[in-house]
């Protein structure tokens, strides 16, 4: 198989993997590390096997080469993301303001559960959506949640906020999953730059 083939190949394989990563959200971080790991040495292997077929069998120091390869980088770069993560880093945040913003905005119903949430005082229809930019489930140096801190000290003047459990239970279930799509994303693409490292050294091989 030629360069470009696996060049494809890869590139295939990568967005399936930002996708299984997406998708698979909800696991524990640890988790996230381990499923990354895996993908990085699956994808190392497939890509392995394509470069030697019709020359020879893949051999033991092919597979400790893949394995310590991608050991290193996914611990080391996947490892740091996480630990930024860990650290409700302004990165995190960020992308928690954008990318996880865009996905429930998108796919979780976002504007019903704000709808019912929200309201002016003045009977006024404006987009509250925004305001979740701002709502996070961190710990706060209080001991409680950023979400709640925000609700008892509301900023906003002439906005009501309708406090029905349901409703707040919804809206604070959509903040999760804001930052569960950001750290999903965040890891996602440190996979990608960590089997990238794995399948430099295949195609272009520094020693033959």
């Amino acid at each position: 198989m030629n360069s470009v083939e696996m060049s494809s190949t890869f590139i295939g394989m990568m967005v399936g993997s930002v996708l299984l990563i997406i998708v698979s959200r909800e696991i524990p971080l640890w988790a996230k590390l381990a499923l990354s790991l895996a993908i990085c040495i699956g994808v190392s292997f497939a890509i392995k096997g394509m470069a030697l077929a019709g020359d020879r069998d893949m051999n033991t120091k092919d597979a400790v080469d893949i394995l310590m390869n991608n050991s290193i980088s996914v611990f080391v770069i996947v490892g740091l993301t996480i630990a930024f993560i860990s650290n409700n880093s302004m990165i995190g945040r960020a992308f928690e303001s954008t990318i996880g913003y865009m996905w429930i905005s998108m796919f979780n119903g976002l504007s019903d559960i704000i709808s019912k949430v929200f309201s002016s005082a003045d009977g006024t229809n404006y987009n509250y959506n925004i305001i979740v930019t701002q709502l996070f489930d961190c710990i706060e140096s209080n001991g409680k949640m950023q979400f709640d801190n925000y609700f008892e000290n509301f900023p906003f003047k002439g906005i009501t906020v309708n406090n029905d459990t349901n409703n707040m239970n919804a809206l604070k279930e959509l903040v999760v999953d804001k930052r569960l799509v950001s750290e999903a994303t965040l890891i996602a693409l440190a996979t990608v730059v960590a089997a990238y490292i794995g399948y430099l050294p295949i195609v272009k091989p520094w020693v033959r």
